[in-house]
């Protein structure tokens, strides 16, 4: 499962950052026009505005790892379960965002928030959701003006 869940983010992520690309270009493409659509700008202006949404919550995902912090592990992960005197190991990965604390007995403790991943998610979903009827609005007018 951890496998799909990074091929998925790791195939989310540039193609959403392309398809916000791909629409502010039909964004800028459509408002020289004189007869310009306004579907074409607000589908392009929604996915940039999804897409810097998700980058602030990558951001926010990351900075949560406390990746920089100069205190030990042990200071970062908080008081360890009962009889553990072992120090945690931290585990961190960067698609989908995780940094886990993981003592000697088993219990773990996750220092990203959890609705990071599933909005990050949602957020490059609606991305590619915007850019591909800004796509479909393009073409149709493209074939209803010819």
């Amino acid at each position: 499962m951890h496998f799909v869940a990074v091929v998925t983010f790791v195939v989310l992520l540039p193609v959403a950052a392309l398809a916000a690309i791909a629409s502010v270009a039909i964004r800028i493409k459509a408002t020289r026009r004189v007869q310009g659509s306004t579907t074409n700008r607000s589908l392009a202006m929604t996915s940039a505005v999804v897409l810097c949404i998700a980058t602030f919550v990558y951001a926010h995902g990351v900075l949560s790892f406390r990746s920089f912090d100069l205190r030990s592990t042990s200071e970062i992960c908080g008081h360890p379960p009962m009889a553990v005197t072992t120090p945690p190991v931290r585990t961190t990965i960067w698609l989908p965002v995780t940094s886990q604390c993981r003592w000697s007995n088993g219990s773990t403790k996750d220092l990203v928030p959890a609705y990071v991943n599933p909005t990050l998610l949602a957020c490059l979903v609606a991305v590619m959701v915007c850019a591909a009827l800004g796509l479909l609005a393009t073409y149709r007018n493209r074939t209803s003006s010819t």
